[in-house]
């Protein structure tokens, strides 16, 4: 209350945007005279007192605090028709959509970030080499190994493909890319930290050919590095029964689980909402062997051209969705 009322830069503004912690962006609009734009990226509890446990990954949030900022997200979102709105508040994916539909029984608009700040283009499309990103991943035992085989089978079998691994210190080949040395690559391989996550965005924004474990593999890995948006969870009463109804995709399981035992059934079936799963042309193999042939075989070029020109146009789409809210505040 006191820095929506003292701050000077908040109270002279026509608009305040935020964007994470969500939690944040919601109590801010709580208490804020000035309308609040959010583009979230992170789940509504992300931030509250939500206590790990031994032997899960699973934070689940309970008690009357917990429910009341919960229901007021409810109040919020749900925008009385006979009251001016105080936030417009759209998801970073469809997976955070959709887990703010179970928590508190609202639909809110979704869209992806664009990564617009990115000014680099594809040229690496004569160079068969790849750049495996930054994942915490691989700084698990089974990262470790997965990391040793791959480089053993391109090793032993000679094939002319030169991956490369980015990391945090000097067990990988790379510690730090610029987004311009990045381009230079033929494909990046991704095996991501969450259901949404920049650099996957980044890296497509340039039209780099991505490459990513099938489903299966990322239940599995998901196994040894946890994601942090499926990591907490909890809803309020009857707000989270059913499944998505108004949308393309059905839904059976709540959008959070313990990673330790959540079997494929419901990792599988989520990752339905995960972002590579809402972009077209992205490359998924079963195997390494399979990811090997794959950079080999793929027409990178083309894919880069596809990429970029399903990009432009969602810019547009979500340019538009975003101004249609931000209407709706002012």
């Amino acid at each position: 209350q006191r820095v929506a009322t003292f701050e000077g830069r908040l109270s002279a503004a026509d608009l305040v945007v935020c964007s994470h912690p969500s939690l944040l962006c919601v109590l801010l609009a709580e208490v804020s005279e000035v309308p609040v734009f959010a583009h979230a990226s992170s789940t509504l509890l992300y931030g509250l007192p939500c206590p790990g446990r031994s032997g899960t990954t699973l934070r689940l949030c309970d008690g009357p605090a917990v429910q009341a900022y919960l229901s007021g997200c409810r109040s919020l979102f749900a925008r009385a028709s006979d009251e001016v709105p105080r936030l417009a508040l759209i998801a970073e994916g469809r997976f955070l959509a959709e887990q703010i539909r179970h928590q508190v029984g609202v639909e809110v608009a979704w869209a992806p970030p664009l990564a617009l700040y990115v000014n680099e283009t594809y040229r690496g499309g004569g160079h068969r080499s790849a750049v495996v990103l930054r994942s915490r991943f691989f700084m698990s035992l089974m990262g470790e190994l997965l990391r040793s085989l791959l480089r053993e089978i391109i090793a032993i079998n000679e094939e002319p493909v030169d991956i490369r691994f980015l990391g945090a210190d000097n067990q990988f080949d790379e510690q730090w890319l610029t987004l311009e040395q990045m381009a230079g690559y033929g494909a990046a391989i991704l095996y991501p930290n969450d259901v949404h996550q920049r650099t996957f965005h980044e890296a497509y924004r340039m039209g780099i050919p991505i490459f990513m474990p099938d489903a299966l593999g990322m239940f599995r890995m998901q196994r040894a590095s946890n994601w942090g948006y499926s990591s907490y969870g909890t809803a309020l009463p009857q707000s989270g029964e059913g499944g998505s109804e108004s949308t393309d995709i059905s839904i059976s399981h709540e959008p959070w689980w313990n990673s330790f035992h959540a079997g494929p059934d419901v990792v599988v079936d989520l990752q339905q909402l995960a972002d590579w799963e809402q972009f077209p042309h992205i490359q998924r193999f079963s195997s390494l062997p399979e990811l090997v042939v794959s950079l080999l075989d793929a027409d990178l070029m083309d894919l880069s051209t596809k990429m970029r020109s399903f990009h432009a146009g969602l810019v547009d789409r979500v340019l538009r969705t975003a101004c249609n809210e931000i209407a709706v505040l002012l």
